[in-house]
């Protein structure tokens, strides 16, 4: 959010008594906000050309989406730039954090009547309101009426960028979550508050009235860092939409740190960072696979607890054991890594389970493999049946 003195002097020119919306007695109507103080303040409702607007480009419930499509143009989007501004409406209509029926609820609404106003800064940027004035704008488009090219709007005093963030979190509060940030959207907002706004860790706790605590907060830098680390290892850097469902994306990432928290067992500090750097790759790798889930991660995390899975694990690796040319992310490998670990995970569930009902489940497994598409002359397939008969011959001396 850049402060404009254009911007701030054209709105200026709209705050007058013309452009004062009046109650059916004639009287100015006011709307109550809480502004810098436990108590409501009645601030006059204007009504204002929406051109004269800027949405929020740094709206916290649209963010990864809005990297993602700067990624897409190749450049940061500009709020004084008219086509950036539609970009950003776009979004607003069809993020995926606002359900598509609340949006048509919201525009049929708003074609009888705009009920609450948006709440602006000095300089026209809207705070709160940006998916009603992006509503306005598309029924503009589809009606013609220019009833709908201005918006009803109350105006902030003069304030720093820290002052409207902790403003906007808490209009989030009070409007009880209706529309939640996102999972990867909250990661982002704690990160540039804590780390670009100077915002301390209480102040940001203070902001969302105790919705995150400090080890809270603290985990979501950490979670968001990795994120932007594996996007960068897969080469689409701050592209947050990729991610798919972002709620199964954040998870496996919460996993993937929990997994690297888990002690290697190395006594050596300099091999220990070696050790989780190897395990951070392997994570991505399994985050990459089309098919994981969150679950996954889980999996990864308790076969890391089991220094019998981990051993087996990681003497499979291609990754660990620096095996395999190519990308990392190679469907192979990939696919490797994912077997590896349903492979070693079955160290963790033998420990809880039937040497019976293993059997059983081994059996079935075999005999999903056909006949026909065995492979010859493979050497993984060779020493994988060599593995099994070598296990068959251990199971059969203890019979």
């Amino acid at each position: 959010m850049k402060f404009s003195t254009v911007r701030a002097e054209r709105l200026r020119s709209y705050l007058v008594e013309e452009n004062l919306i009046k109650t059916t007695d004639g009287q100015n109507k006011t709307f109550p906000i809480v502004w810098q103080s436990d108590r409501s303040k009645d601030f006059p409702v204007y009504r204002v050309p929406i051109e004269i607007l800027s949405f929020n480009f740094d709206n916290g419930r649209t963010a990864s989406e809005k990297f993602s499509r700067e990624r897409k143009e190749g450049r940061v989007l500009d709020e004084d730039n008219p086509k950036d501004q539609d970009i950003v409406a776009d979004i607003l209509l069809h993020s995926v954090w606002f359900d598509k029926k609340d949006t048509e609820q919201l525009i049929r609404s708003l074609k009888i009547e705009q009920r609450d106003p948006a709440i602006v800064t000095f300089d026209g940027v809207v705070i709160d309101g940006n998916r009603r004035m992006a509503c306005l704008v598309e029924i503009f488009k589809q009606t013609g009426d220019p009833i709908y090219k201005k918006i009803n709007v109350c105006v902030l005093p003069k304030a720093e960028k820290k002052e409207l963030i902790f403003f906007e979190n808490q209009l989030q509060l009070k409007n009880d979550y209706k529309v939640d940030y996102g999972p990867v959207n909250d990661r982002l907002r704690i990160r540039t508050m804590k780390e670009d706004l100077g915002f301390t860790t209480q102040e940001i706790i203070r902001s969302v009235e105790g919705r995150f605590d400090e080890a809270d907060i603290d985990r979501m830098i950490e979670e968001m860092k990795l994120i932007d680390e594996y996007l960068e290892s897969i080469g689409r850097p701050k592209d947050y939409a990729s991610l798919g469902d972002e709620f199964n994306g954040v998870e496996s990432f919460k996993g993937l740190l929990d997994s690297l928290k888990v002690p290697t067992g190395t006594t050596s500090k300099a091999q220990e960072k070696v050790d989780k750097e190897i395990r951070k790759r392997i994570g991505f790798q399994l985050i990459h696979h089309p098919k994981t889930t969150y679950r996954d991660l889980r999996k990864f995390r308790d076969v890391l607890k089991n220094p019998a899975a981990c051993k087996e694990l990681m003497k499979n690796s291609p990754t660990y054991n620096n095996t395999g040319t190519g990308s990392m992310f190679e469907p192979q490998r990939v696919q490797q890594e994912l077997n590896n670990l349903e492979l070693a995970f079955g160290f963790v569930e033998s420990q809880k389970s039937d040497p019976i009902n293993l059997l059983q489940i081994a059996k079935q497994k075999l005999e999903l493999v056909q006949i026909d598409r065995i492979p010859k002359g493979d050497s993984i397939f060779t020493k994988l049946v060599s593995d099994i008969e070598s296990r068959l011959s251990d199971i059969r001396k203890k019979m």
